[in-house]
């Protein structure tokens, strides 16, 4: 998670080292390769902006939780 001037960008690297997954507030989820500087997939469908993300231990899945409350 990276804040900056009351900007909160949760991140969360892979497993290997190779790949960031980066929650967005345009409700995506962004997964970069960081040494090619390229985004190698966008991850859409959540309603509200993303919160969380983390990797599975064995680096082949993705969870993120967004902002939208539902009781």
């Amino acid at each position: 998670m990276v804040i900056m001037a009351g900007v909160y960008t949760p991140l969360a690297w892979s497993p290997d080292g190779v790949y960031l997954a980066i929650g967005r507030d345009d409700t995506t989820v962004q997964v970069w390769n960081v040494a090619q500087t390229a985004n190698v997939y966008t991850y859409m469908g959540h309603s509200a902006d993303v919160l969380t993300v983390a990797w599975s231990p064995d680096g082949k899945r993705i969870a993120s939780g967004d902002a939208e409350w539902n009781p």
